[in-house]
């Protein structure tokens, strides 16, 4: 984990060196999860809030640092699954308000499932230069040889501060 965070932090450097005007803004939103892989298995969809640090240190590259709270509806009643994820993320845009970026960290996670390593990626669709509309795919395993990663595909709406 410490690896993947010192590599991120040196592509941002790199990736940065050069461009001019830092840009800091902050969003806030929504998240709605729909559960892939062994996590369908006992849960039907998740929901919660996202809150998110970006900078722009030039008018390409974006860098954040989002932290989450997802609650996962199981499939026998009454049965939950919370998940904190806290990642760092790199985006660039594609097309005028669309971006398209990488994300990894860690994901908290209640019961018996611990703290697992989070990677996935990200298209978002800015509008207005407010709000944001991002769909997700994030994988976490429980460590290198883990093959039932917990997966999930989401639909986020956030609002620009």
């Amino acid at each position: 984990m410490k690896k993947m965070l010192v590599i991120v932090a040196m592509l941002a450097a790199t990736m940065s060196y050069g461009q001019k005007k830092t840009t800091l803004s902050y969003n806030a939103g929504v998240q709605v999860n729909a559960p892939m892989g062994a996590l369908s298995n006992d849960f039907n969809y998740g929901i919660g809030g996202l809150v998110s640090a970006n900078c722009q240190p030039g008018k390409k590259m974006t860098y954040s640092l989002t932290a989450g709270y997802l609650s996962y509806q199981g499939k026998t009643a009454g049965d939950r699954l919370s998940q904190i994820p806290v990642l760092v993320s790199a985006s660039y845009p594609v097309h005028k308000a669309i971006t398209l970026g990488a994300e990894a960290g860690i994901s908290f996670f209640d019961h018996s499932i611990g703290n697992r390593a989070t990677v996935g990626g990200v298209l978002s669709h800015n509008i207005n230069n407010k709000f944001n509309i991002a769909v997700r795919y994030t994988s976490t395993l429980k460590n290198n040889t883990d093959v039932n990663a917990i997966s999930n595909g989401s639909l986020t709406v956030s609002y620009k501060f």
